[in-house]
């Protein structure tokens, strides 16, 4: 599993490692998260990495926009241990199907 505190690290992580799900925070310094799955979602090389937006926003409308942004899914923070493991085994089990 790889980390980034940004969006450019985030961007060279996912160069090298090409992950099968991306957790993508919103908040990301530099190009925040909504603009990075649009990037990543634009690019045929990483168009199919299913990307859960994980944010402390909860505002009506931001799910939408998470979505509309090219994000899989979204977690709100804090986040629930009990079912973010259901909600990645669900887009890896798509992610493998398709």
């Amino acid at each position: 599993m790889d980390t980034a505190g940004d969006s450019a690290a985030a961007i060279a992580a996912i160069a090298a490692n090409r992950p099968t799900l991306i957790l993508m925070d919103l908040q990301l310094p530099g190009i925040d998260g909504l603009e990075l799955t649009r990037t990543l979602k634009a690019d045929p090389v990483t168009r199919a990495i299913p990307i859960i937006a994980v944010t402390a926003y909860a505002m009506k409308g931001d799910y939408e926009k998470a979505l509309a942004a090219g994000c899989d899914d979204y977690v709100t923070k804090p986040i629930d241990t009990r079912t973010l493991p259901d909600v990645i085994a669900r887009h890896l089990a798509r992610a493998e199907l398709g």
